[in-house]
């Protein structure tokens, strides 16, 4: 019998992982871009600690997402509200940014902009695919019927 605790912290772990390695690869690919820097690219064990938590608390906050009961616009602004408080805490404050407090709103305002942009991204391809679905499950109507006698 296992445990239903484990299957879902496991769950988590792996998903958790998936966004970290999409952070660190967005990174690697941001530095090499702004500084053509060929050796090391700075992200020691205390940031990919860092990472690897906001990954974690952005994950957990999918499960927001994936409550049906709300409608997908207050699913989005609740998300996007704890998304944007854990980048907060983990990516500025524990990380140690929050000192220069205009860096921090900079900061927080780039992760809104990304946020906002991805989640009209979401929603148009959501709208498209189900507009596509319901123009596949209107009834199809014969234009020639054949008439039972």
């Amino acid at each position: 019998m296992k445990n239903k605790l484990l299957d879902k912290l496991s769950n988590l772990l792996k998903k958790s992982c998936v966004v970290f390695t999409v952070i660190v690869f967005a990174f690697y690919i941001i530095q090499r871009l702004i500084t053509k820097d060929q050796g090391t690219w700075g992200l020691d064990l205390t940031k990919l600690t860092i990472v690897l938590l906001t990954s974690i608390w952005f994950t957990a906050t999918n499960v927001i997402l994936t409550n049906k009961k709300l409608n997908i616009i207050l699913r989005i602004a609740m998300h996007f509200v704890s998304s944007t408080f854990g980048f907060y805490l983990i990516f500025i404050y524990l990380a140690g940014h929050a000192k220069k407090s205009s860096n921090s709103f900079i900061l927080v305002i780039a992760f809104a902009v990304v946020y906002i942009l991805i989640a009209a991204i979401f929603l148009a391809i959501r709208s498209f695919i189900a507009r596509k679905k319901a123009e596949s499950q209107e009834k199809y109507q014969a234009l020639y019927d054949k008439d039972e006698d």
